[in-house]
C-alpha cells in the first residue's frame, strides 16, 4: 500500500493497493462490490490519519513531519483559556498534543488538563514573565524564559502574566485515561540544571532534563543547546522525538520514501518557532549555522536520565 503525504497529512491512494486487490476488481462479478470495498477501506484509513503510527510497516514512504508555527491558524488549545498553534494534533499522534500558547500581558489563566479528558499538563515557558499560584493557597511561584511546570491531571495552577508583556509558552497534554499520574508536580527552571547530572553532553552540545522517569512523569522535556557551526548525524530508537527550535537557524536532513535525502532550514523569530517531529524514529542530521541553535525537546516514553548518545559506524548517535 502506498502512502502519500499531502497538506502534511496521510492519505492512501486508492490504486496503489496490491495486485491482488486489482484482480478481484477485474472479475465481472465482483468489479461493483470490489470496487466500494476499495473506496470504503480507502475511506476508513484515510479519516483515521493516526494510523501509520500504528501500522508502520504500511506507511515506509511517510516521514518526518515539520511545523513552522508562522505559518500556523490561531486556534484555542484543549484547555479552552488558552489560545495558539498547534504543532503536533493529537489526531496525528495519539502519544501526546502539543502546542504553543499565545497569552496577553496582564492575563490570568489557569494552568489546567483539559476539558473533556483527564491529560498530565507540560509548559515550558518560552518568552514574557508571570506568577503561578498553587490550589489551597500554597505558595506561589515565579515564571520566566526556561522555567518548566509539570502537573498530573488532578493539579491546577494558576498563572498571572506580568503587565510589561505577553507569554509564549510551550505546552504538552499528553492523555491519561487511566488517570495513573496522580498529584505530580514539578518545577524548575534552567539554572537548576546547568553543571548537574541532567545536564548531558552529546558532543556537539547539550541536552538539559527537566523532568525523567524517576520524576513520575511520562515524557522527558529538555532544553537542548547546539553548538554553532556543527553537524550531529542522530537517531532515537526507543523514543519519539519532537524538537521545538526557539533560537538560532538549523537545518534538518532525513530520507524521503525514495531514499535520498531531503530538508528544511528553521523558521526562528521572537515570535515563532519551528517544530521537527520524528515520528518514525527517523534517522537524521542537523546542521547549525553560525549561532548556537536552542530547542524544545519532548521524548515519549521518558528517558532514565543518564542517556548517553553512541556513535556508530554509520555515523548515527542512539540511544
Amino acid at each position: 500500500m502506498m502512502c502519500l503525504r499531502v497538506d502534511n497529512r496521510l492519505k492512501v491512494h486508492p490504486l496503489a493497493l496490491s495486485p491482488s486487490v486489482h484482480r478481484v476488481n477485474q472479475s465481472k462479478t465482483g468489479v461493483s462490490i470490489g470496487y466500494r470495498a476499495l473506496t470504503s477501506a480507502c475511506s476508513i484509513i484515510n479519516s483515521a490519519r493516526c494510523f501509520y503510527f500504528s501500522q508502520r510497516n504500511l506507511c515506509r514512504y511517510f516521514k518526518m513531519i515539520f511545523t513552522h508555527s508562522c505559518n500556523q491558524p490561531t486556534i484555542q488549545l484543549p484547555n479552552s483559556a488558552l489560545s495558539g498553534v498547534n504543532l503536533i494534533p493529537g489526531s496525528d499522534y495519539k502519544g501526546y498534543s502539543m502546542y504553543e500558547a499565545r497569552i496577553d500581558a496582564a492575563q490570568t489563566v489557569p494552568l489546567t488538563s483539559p476539558e473533556d479528558k483527564a491529560c498530565v499538563h507540560y509548559y515550558y515557558f518560552i518568552t514574557g514573565s508571570g506568577k503561578c499560584e498553587r490550589e489551597g493557597g500554597k505558595e506561589g511561584y515565579d515564571v520566566g524564559p526556561d522555567h518548566v511546570v509539570a502537573l498530573s491531571s488532578n493539579i491546577t495552577h494558576t498563572l498571572k502574566v506580568s503587565a510589561e508583556g505577553a507569554m509564549r509558552v510551550l505546552v504538552v497534554y499528553y492523555p491519561d485515561v487511566t488517570v495513573a499520574y496522580k498529584s505530580l508536580e514539578l518545577v524548575k527552571s534552567l539554572s537548576d540544571l546547568v553543571g548537574t547530572e541532567r545536564d548531558i553532553s552529546f558532543g556537539n552540545g547539550n541536552s538539559r532534563r527537566f523532568t525523567v522517569k524517576k520524576d513520575g512523569f511520562p515524557l522527558t522535556i529538555t532544553n537542548t543547546r547546539v553548538m554553532a557551526s556543527t553537524s550531529s548525524k542522530q537517531e532515537y530508537k526507543n523514543q519519539i522525538e519532537a524538537a521545538y527550535y526557539i533560537a538560532g537557524t538549523m537545518t534538518y536532513h532525513w530520507q524521503d520514501g525514495d531514499g535520498g535525502w531531503t530538508g528544511e532550514q528553521t523558521k526562528v523569530d521572537k515570535k515563532n518557532g519551528t517544530n521537527y517531529f520524528m515520528n518514525m524514529h527517523d534517522k537524521h542530521e542537523m546542521v547549525a549555522s553560525d549561532n548556537d541553535c536552542f530547542c524544545i525537546c519532548v521524548f515519549n516514553p521518558a528517558l532514565t536520565g543518564n542517556e548517553i548518545h553512541n556513535y556508530g559506524k554509520d555515523g548515527f548517535s542512539s540511544y
